[in-house]
């Protein structure tokens, strides 16, 4: 009786299994598209190259690729304070995460063309466009203090 319990177990073990692996074939799809299964469901093509599928945005960069790209595109910002010294450093990278003198800032309230913060009573209003960046500056209402922030 106990036998038999035990190969019923066995073979409901073995068909588990086989049910969470993916075709080799299948992988071999994704592989050279650059999909996963969740961007194939989002609708990255799997018939379709990594470059083809890189341009519709769908194949994203390596872990180390994305550190060296984001040094190349990141922006540094000066708020400067009415005297022109420098009140902090800020760097905005392209996804528009933010830091303040190297602490990250997590709460960002991202418009169409600007981005605002606030960290340590200081409110920051940096514009995006490079058309507007003079007129992004800071504010504390506490002290009654503002400055302008300048791209570095």
């Amino acid at each position: 009786m106990k036998i038999k319990y035990l190969i019923l177990g066995l073979l409901a073990c073995s068909a588990m299994n086989s049910a969470y692996a993916i075709d080799a074939k299948y992988r071999e799809l994704l592989i050279q598209s650059g999909c996963t299964q969740v961007s194939e469901m989002q609708g990255c093509d799997i018939y379709k190259s990594k470059e083809e599928n890189a341009t519709s945005g769908f194949v994203t960069p390596q872990p180390q690729q994305m550190i060296s790209n984001q040094s190349i595109h990141q922006k540094d910002w000066v708020a400067q304070k009415a005297d022109g010294s420098k009140l902090a450093t800020i760097k905005i990278d392209d996804a528009k995460r933010v830091w303040v003198n190297s602490k990250r800032v997590f709460f960002v309230k991202k418009g169409k063309d600007q981005l605002q913060f606030k960290k340590d009573k200081i409110i920051y209003v940096i514009f995006t466009d490079q058309n507007r960046y003079s007129q992004s500056y800071w504010h504390n209402q506490k002290a009654n203090m503002h400055g302008k922030i300048i791209v570095k």
